[in-house]
């Protein structure tokens, strides 16, 4: 009992509760460093930025694994009531604690609370771009998911530049999901990691790959190639961009008849070599299901007589 006493004494005796005494606002000088107005004025400028600005920014905004569109929607409503709330309570004169009796402090603080979010968003838009990995792998396969099933071709655009970074981590994290893994040792990781490569396998995503995006398509062949006995989920992917490589003769593939016409890409053909050179992962992805080289040219002449000129 005489410890309990003892502790409720301590408690009862802490300096701290000082701090937290209610005592009239102290006088602060006039103006202030971070009030209603400059946080309003500051937050419809940083508002019309970001939604005028290139959907990219928005799109990699989309891509962390706290939604800072929602994180960012709570701390600036947050921000703007404490700062509404400063300035009634304190020009009404109300007792506050001691511990939040300058009005500037508290100002100076949450000036700096809008700071941070300004400097994180663009920090992760202009400098950091989100990449997949264990941390944000649901996000981004559902919004990548959403994107595709959408179809909106400018916005597949910037999706196939953006994943150029995200590939090599996508397709080695789907490799561990072997047939023979037990469920429960399988990460979420390497889940949806498989699941974005038949994703990646819509036709209209592949379709605008190959016309706007060819790099994307040459650096997941070149990653699927390094996994030859890993059973990956990319036969689709495959069969469609070697289709469109073929059928769109504007394609980078009719770049490459030679390099007395085609200069440097005529003498690399990256595509010849990447896409239709491998002799083993096309009959990996012919017994899976189909290879590159699986080609509908039915109703097509003039792509027909561009093909066989090309053998």
């Amino acid at each position: 009992m005489s410890n309990l006493s003892a502790i409720a004494s301590d408690i009862a005796n802490w300096g701290g509760w000082a701090h937290l005494k209610l005592v009239l606002p102290a006088a602060g000088p006039q103006g202030s460093i971070f009030g209603l107005a400059e946080y309003l004025a500051a937050l419809a400028l940083f508002l019309v930025i970001l939604t005028t600005s290139d959907y990219r920014y928005r799109y990699r905004l989309s891509l962390t694994r706290i939604n800072l569109q929602s994180a960012g929607f709570w701390t600036t409503a947050f921000i703007g009531a404490s700062l509404l709330s400063v300035d009634v309570w304190f020009a009404n004169g109300m007792p506050v604690p001691k511990l939040l009796s300058n009005a500037v402090n508290l100002k100076a603080a949450l000036g700096a609370v809008f700071l941070a979010l300004l400097l994180r968003v663009f920090y992760v838009a202009v400098f950091s771009p989100p990449v997949f990995n264990r941390y944000n792998a649901k996000r981004f396969f559902w919004v990548h998911y959403h994107l595709i099933h959408e179809g909106n071709a400018e916005k597949l655009m910037v999706v196939a530049e953006e994943l150029r970074r995200s590939v090599t981590r996508i397709v080695g994290t789907a490799s561990k999901l072997r047939r023979d893994t037990p469920e429960n040792e399988v990460s979420d990781e390497a889940k949806f990691a498989y699941n974005f490569l038949l994703l990646m396998g819509d036709s209209r995503f592949c379709r605008l790959v190959v016309d706007k995006v060819p790099s994307l398509a040459l650096i997941l062949f070149a990653e699927f190639q390094k996994y030859p006995g890993v059973n990956l989920p990319v036969f689709q992917f495959a069969r469609n961009v070697g289709r469109e490589f073929v059928t769109n003769t504007s394609s980078a593939y009719y770049q490459e008849d030679s390099g007395y016409y085609s200069g440097l890409l005529g003498y690399d053909q990256p595509v010849t070599r990447t896409v239709f050179g491998s002799y083993h992962f096309i009959e990996q992805c012919a017994a899976r299901g189909a290879s590159p080289l699986e080609i509908n040219l039915e109703g097509r002449l003039g792509v027909v007589d561009s093909w066989d000129s090309q053998r």
